[in-house]
């Protein structure tokens, strides 16, 4: 696990991130262990157990009821599939690519765990696009791909999409799926031109492609969700302000980490001077 993320980190090298110690719909965290998810697929990856954890693997979009029954499944699931990838790709570049103020904002507040969330979402988006560009498979074991979205003649972005994937599948199975002992020991095996961009093209591609199918079976094309990266923003904003307010000594030194009853009995103080 050390390896592979060691080698995961040198392949994030090339965002905005270097020399520092970065998904979901509109759902609610809840327990895991208790809760059944708002919606299905929320990032969890578990392959045996409950239908509320089967439910955790895959993410399904509602499709409109007078879509082919044939299909219906078939659209939904790899609806849901590509929209979870594109956020967790539009949430990787609004917080570690595109806006180098927010990469400074999370060097200032949180890095380490930022660091290791990059990797993560580094991870989720090799092992999504690999697992939706792979071959079919034999019969007995075929897998579920976007060419099963259509039945004739299928999209040239499809040839496009495997072309853009042909690299990232061959990380997922050097180094996320499996640690290949050659690859491990030696990581300049890999390939590294363009990484990312690849990924981009990969679920920009892959988004294209469900629009299409939306326009033949649903008769409009499919609005992806926003991956709310404001919300992680303006909350390591509110933080950066704390630090601030505690270091004017506006609020009682390293507030957070007090004992409870000094917590309340400063909050009680507060309290009382605002009435």
């Amino acid at each position: 696990m050390f390896i592979r993320s060691t080698i995961l980190l040198g392949l994030c090298a090339t965002v905005n991130w270097r020399d520092q110690q970065s998904y979901h719909p509109d759902i609610r965290i809840e327990d895991a262990r208790s809760a059944k998810s708002s919606v299905a697929g929320s990032g969890f990856r578990i392959k045996n157990g409950s239908s509320r954890e089967r439910n955790m693997i895959l993410t399904n979009v509602e499709v409109p009821a007078y879509v082919p029954e044939h299909i219906k499944k078939t659209l939904g699931l790899l609806t849901g599939e590509v929209q979870d990838l594109h956020l967790a790709r539009c949430l990787f570049w609004d917080l570690c690519i595109d806006r180098p103020e927010t990469v400074t904002l999370i060097n200032r507040t949180a890095p380490r765990f930022f660091r290791r969330l990059q990797t993560i979402l580094f991870e989720h988006l090799v092992l999504g696009i690999a697992r939706l560009t792979d071959p079919l498979s034999p019969a007995w074991n075929r897998n579920l791909g976007l060419r099963d979205l259509f039945l004739n003649s299928a999209p040239t972005q499809l040839d496009a999409l495997q072309a853009q994937a042909a690299d990232i599948r061959k990380i997922r199975g050097k180094i996320v799926a499996h640690l290949d002992w050659r690859i491990g020991l030696d990581p300049s095996g890999l390939p590294g031109d363009k990484i990312f961009h690849k990924i981009r093209a990969c679920t920009d591609l892959m988004v294209e492609v469900i629009n299409l199918a939306w326009v033949q079976w649903a008769d409009g094309g499919f609005t992806m969700l926003d991956s709310d990266a404001m919300e992680i923003t303006n909350c390591l904003k509110k933080a950066a302000a704390y630090d601030e307010i505690e270091k004017a000594g506006g609020i009682m030194q390293d507030f957070w980490n007090a004992p409870t009853d000094m917590k309340q009995e400063f909050l009680a103080r507060i309290r009382a001077k605002s009435e």
